[in-house]
């Protein structure tokens, strides 16, 4: 399957659909330590929170960790996926278009160059996507920025504040760029199969050559 495009292609949506579900795993782990602190907070006194045990608030944090560790594990596979199906997308498209496309290579350049990254992996992609006669500038713009955002929101969402009342900023957030992410992780299904059909039509046997 991973010999060729439309195979390396159902495992990249397969594993965006893996990570779609553990951005709603992680986001419900969040609202329910948000709920535990809320209740924590509103029979606090002093220090100690009356109605909460702390067994309860640690569970709670042992969830968040561990839905992130998973967020994280499945970010690394659609990463680990997606390289080489862009790759082999581009090199068909690059050997239909007989070399009026830049080298594959500057595709995933503009995935790990500092910098570059924040802008270069959409334009890139777009750029394919009219080489092959499709537009799809709304679903690249609205997968790059939900994309964004949530990466910022869940950075923020990992703050360890010094009292249980300011732990809520940082869950709300967090659960903002879990929704966030999801939606990002389906518009990027809708990029993977665009992209996917594209270069479906160069010819096939082109993907030894990857």
């Amino acid at each position: 399957m991973l010999r060729t495009l439309e195979g390396r292609a159902q495992l990249t949506v397969v594993a965006l659909w893996v990570a779609a579900v553990a951005s709603i795993a992680d986001a419900y782990a969040h609202v329910n330590r948000l709920r535990i602190v809320q209740d924590a907070v509103n029979t606090q006194v002093g220090d100690v929170a009356i109605a909460v045990p702390d067994s309860v608030i640690g569970r709670a944090d042992d969830y968040v960790t561990i839905t992130l560790v998973l967020s994280v594990v499945c970010l690394l596979a659609v990463a680990a996926l997606w390289l080489p199906w862009q790759h082999a997308a581009h090199r068909r498209l690059a050997d239909r278009l007989d070399g009026r496309l830049a080298e594959p290579r500057s595709g995933l350049l503009a995935w790990v160059v500092p910098g570059v990254n924040l802008l270069a992996p959409p334009l890139v992609l777009a750029a394919l996507l009219r080489a092959g006669g499709r537009r799809a500038a709304a679903l690249l713009a609205g997968w790059w920025v939900a994309w964004l955002a949530a990466i910022s929101l869940a950075v923020v969402g990992t703050a360890n504040p010094d009292s249980l009342a300011d732990q809520r900023l940082p869950d709300g957030l967090a659960m903002i760029g879990d929704i966030l992410a999801l939606a990002a992780a389906v518009a990027a299904i809708g990029v993977v199969r665009a992209l996917t059909e594209v270069a479906a039509a160069a010819p096939p046997g082109e993907d030894r050559r990857i």
